[in-house]
């Protein structure tokens, strides 16, 4: 698989499997309410089917836009190279600390 497109297909399979249990409780809530609304006119009952049907493809948007930020692609164990004396000195807290610094200065 392509490791530029991994990110994505991985958002895209969450974001689907998500959409199973957004659109049974969508239809749950549906179903309450149509059950609820039994003898109200048919033109409510439509709209609100109408309004779950368009609920489902919103959601798999939202869920598929919240989960892609946080996508990254994996680094393969072979590609992360260990740190080296330079960069581990570097790191060192007193090295990033101001007040270390000034003492030392």
């Amino acid at each position: 698989m392509d490791t530029e497109m991994q990110p994505f297909i991985e958002t895209l399979g969450w974001s689907l499997l998500h959409l199973l249990w957004q659109g049974a409780a969508i239809t749950a809530v549906l179903a309450v309410a149509l059950g609820l609304l039994r003898k109200r006119s048919a033109q409510l009952r439509y709209v609100l089917a109408s309004l779950a049907l368009v609920a489902l493809p919103v959601t798999f948007a939202i869920t598929f836009a919240t989960a892609w930020p946080q996508a990254r692609p994996a680094l393969a164990l072979h590609e992360m190279d260990p740190p080296s004396p330079a960069d581990a000195a570097d790191a060192s807290p007193e090295r990033s600390n101001p007040a270390a610094i000034a003492a030392r200065g």
